[in-house]
């Protein structure tokens, strides 16, 4: 095995199709591997309701004169309580989304899931063990799949590719 890698650090090095899509391939997986990691342990967080002070769909980069160029993103401010310590956040989900105005869709969906409660109420799941990090929304189902698919998808194309058949 180690032998197999040397020859693709090479093959790499050398600007060769097959190197670079070997190590994209094990650099997906590795990367992806933590994400799923770290979505899993995000699941299990605990939740407490906090004041949502703002939320919505705003501009992100440059602001292009056609809308079509433009691109958008979530932004929120929401204040909680953990243990008697005040907190501010900020990040709606793990998954930092940036669409563009046709695709803004996507950013209304995730809008959509997080659970209001009048008058200004939502609930905020915190890290136990940095309370200030903090998300509206928990990873779901979706996501984890769609990071699975991409941690191993590269490596199976690259088998398929040169060394199938």
């Amino acid at each position: 095995m180690a032998a197999y890698a040397t020859e693709m650090w090479n093959l790499a090095m050398a600007g060769n199709v097959q190197g670079i899509w070997f190590w994209a391939g094990v650099y997906c997986l590795l990367m992806c591997t933590y994400s799923v990691v770290y979505q899993m342990r995000v699941r299990n967080w605990p939740s407490v309701r906090g004041t949502l002070h703002n939320m919505g769909i705003e501009k992100f980069g440059s602001t292009a004169p056609v809308m079509s160029e433009q691109d958008h993103q979530l932004a929120a401010h929401y204040r909680y309580e953990v243990a008697g310590v005040t907190y501010e956040g900020h990040r709606v989900s793990s998954w930092v989304i940036v669409a563009s105005t046709n695709l803004r869709v996507l950013l209304q969906r995730q809008l959509n899931r997080i659970t209001l409660y009048p008058p200004d109420g939502v609930d905020v799941y915190y890290n136990p063990n940095r309370p200030a990090k903090s998300y509206l929304l928990p990873p779901g189902n979706l996501g984890l799949c769609l990071t699975l698919v991409l941690a191993v998808l590269p490596l199976l194309l690259y088998v398929y590719r040169y060394h199938a058949q």
